[in-house]
């Protein structure tokens, strides 16, 4: 008899543990989400470009330290006339196109000897050149026409006043009829890209041609 009763009690104990874990477990994860595997993945976009207020693109990128990521300013010229290419000659009558000198600052000047405001700031892009000609590349363009201004005239000149910046000559007028030119001086800054920065009819000084450089680096 006591070893029935004794099985009873065990019987109701096991009963009462086997409920009372039920009761647990749904306690514990009431509320739970069960994942379905039907949500996907939230990636993070890139930033977009934004817009510089001093006319650049400001683009995302870069460093990983604690201060955030760093912006590159990507300049904008998209908004500036391309250079009209042009063929001209050398001293040694070597042709070259203005295209070749794309991927790095260019300053043209077109002038020539007969010309008093091109002589008077010459001396100017002798020193510009002395200066910076390892970071832009100098065009001095003499306009021959064969009678005024010849090759020959040209290239004494120069030697005659020491000049040792780049000669080069518009012998077949391609340069004139490119950029329309009327008058002269005629200063031209194009960017790497090919593009024209800024130009200049008449004689320049030091300090208006260093305006035109620092032009020319910033790009």
């Amino acid at each position: 008899m006591n070893r029935n009763i004794l099985t009873i009690l065990l019987l109701v104990c096991s009963l009462l543990l086997l409920f009372g874990g039920g009761v647990l477990y749904f306690t514990l994860n009431e509320g739970a989400t069960e994942p379905t595997g039907t949500e996907p993945f939230q990636i993070e976009q890139e930033a977009e470009p934004s817009i510089d207020p001093e006319g650049g693109i400001l683009i995302e990128g870069g460093g990983s330290g604690e201060e955030g990521n760093a912006a590159e300013i990507v300049p904008d010229d998209s908004d500036l006339d391309p250079a009209p290419d042009f063929l001209m000659t050398d001293r040694d009558g070597a042709e070259h196109h203005l295209s070749e000198y794309f991927g790095k600052p260019i300053i043209i000047n077109f002038w020539a000897t007969w010309c008093g405001p091109c002589q008077a700031e010459l001396p100017f892009f002798q020193q510009a050149y002395a200066s910076y000609g390892d970071r832009i590349c100098f065009l001095m363009i003499d306009l021959v026409d064969g009678s005024y201004e010849t090759e020959e005239s040209g290239k004494s000149f120069v030697e005659v006043m020491g000049y040792s910046f780049p000669l080069y000559f518009d012998a077949y007028g391609d340069g004139s009829m490119a950029y329309e030119i009327e008058a002269i001086p005629l200063t031209i800054v194009i960017n790497a890209n090919g593009r024209i920065l800024a130009t200049h009819l008449g004689s320049m000084s030091e300090s208006e041609l260093q305006e035109l450089i620092d032009m020319a680096l910033k790009g």
